[in-house]
């Protein structure tokens, strides 16, 4: 039987990263994936969840 894992995921601004630990928060690894910013004309910053989304599935799979 496999050990058990523990996905984090921790959403920022820059983007999300990613670490892999086991259940006894050994750290098996970890990255990040850039996440671009959406200026607004009147100065608003926005990000797509969809991109989120997309940066979280690509950093994992790493």
């Amino acid at each position: 039987m496999n050990d058990p894992l523990i996905l984090a995921i921790d959403l920022g601004t820059s983007g999300p990263k990613v670490a892999l630990f086991t259940a006894t928060g050994d750290l098996i690894g970890g990255t990040s994936e850039p996440v671009p910013l959406i200026f607004l004309p009147r100065g608003g910053v926005e990000q797509d969840p969809a991109a989120w989304w997309a940066a979280i599935c690509t950093a994992t799979r790493r």
